[in-house]
């Protein structure tokens, strides 16, 4: 397997917001919570 030069910490960054975003939506459904606070609060640090 090739690994890109980038860290693959972005790599799991990116699983790891995808599977957020699914279980998010599904949670949302049933009740909103600030849940897009904390995520634009803990994402911010990691897009720098």
């Amino acid at each position: 397997m090739q690994q890109p030069p980038q860290p693959t910490q972005e790599n799991l960054v990116s699983i790891v917001s995808m599977t957020l975003s699914e279980l998010r939506a599904e949670r949302q459904q049933l009740v909103t919570l600030p849940a897009d606070a904390a995520r634009e609060a803990s994402c911010a640090p990691v897009a720098g």
